[in-house]
């Protein structure tokens, strides 16, 4: 992901980008990296700060819902769509997962128990609104121009700055000087991110756990070990709601009816696919695109 100045700098920096760390208003990164359309960013860790928005977030599976005052955080590597009203107003911030790992995180979110919920998972946070997202935004325009200021070699203390802002209700555990968690295999990591590279590039044909497997010159055991791991769900779970991701990607931001929709994810029949999408969503697929579009 290239770096890019973002509106809310008044200067630049002057040997040009942040070794790890890049920012945009939601304006600028939505130019670049259509939210609406469902992405991933296999390298960095995204924090979005909506000052003025409505709409829908969805990250693997999970729904947020976007208001005022909300902090939405994404880690590395998983699928994301945001739905949002015309002229959405705010920050996004990315940071190197590698470096975030071995520099900053280690060294902030010291628990392991927080450590792995506020990491490893999406989050969001509602507690920014009114006032407390006026001083937010005040601080958001302060780090911009502080990392501009500074340039290189500022990378840590700005993004364990951000850490800290975004997630400041978790502050006291964070400074528990507890011992560090432990690192994570990167066989494991790396065969996670093998089987979603393929899981994306196949989710529509509908293969078995067993066809990744063979794809992936793995196990069955091996690959359940690493995707639990990773995000706490099974191979079947992540194929499975990359189909929904695209489905209410498909209904949210398309104007294709139900039966076009179940044809372009592999389904040759939409009655089946209706039944799929209400058996794991609780909704008719025409009920989830009336309560969730945004007008």
């Amino acid at each position: 992901m290239p770096g890019m100045a973002s509106n809310f700098d008044e200067t630049s920096t002057k040997d040009g980008q942040f070794n790890h760390i890049d920012s945009w208003s939601i304006a600028e990164y939505n130019s670049v990296y259509p939210i609406a359309q469902g992405h991933r960013d296999p390298l960095k860790r995204l924090y979005f700060f909506f000052k003025e928005a409505k709409g829908y977030a969805i990250v693997d599976d999970q729904e947020f819902k976007i208001c005022p005052g909300t902090s939405l955080v994404i880690p590395v590597n998983r699928l994301f769509m945001i739905s949002l009203s015309k002229n959405p107003q705010g920050y996004v911030f990315a940071g190197d997962e590698y470096f975030l790992r071995t520099k900053v995180a280690l060294g902030t979110f010291t628990p392991p128990s927080h450590y792995k919920v506020t990491y490893h998972h999406p989050r969001a946070y509602y507690h920014l609104a009114g006032d407390k997202g006026k001083k937010r935004d005040h601080i958001f325009t302060q780090i911009g121009e502080a990392r501009n200021k500074l340039g290189r070699g500022c990378d840590a203390a700005v993004m364990a700055y951000i850490f800290v802002v975004m997630c400041d209700d978790l502050a006291p555990h964070l400074l528990a000087n507890k011992e560090p968690p432990p690192r994570e295999q990167s066989t494991e990591l790396d065969l996670f991110h093998a089987f979603q590279s393929l899981v994306e590039s196949n989710f529509h044909r509908h293969l078995s756990v067993n066809q990744y497997c063979r794809m992936l010159k793995t196990t069955r055991a091996k690959l359940i070990s690493a995707c639990k791991k990773q995000v706490s769900s099974t191979p079947l779970e992540i194929i499975r709601n990359r189909v929904l991701i695209e489905a209410k990607r498909a209904l949210l931001n398309t104007s294709k009816n139900i039966s076009e929709i179940a044809y372009s994810l592999g389904y040759e029949d939409p009655s089946y696919f209706s039944r799929f999408f209400k058996r794991y969503t609780r909704q008719s697929p025409l009920d989830y695109r009336q309560e969730h579009l945004v007008m």
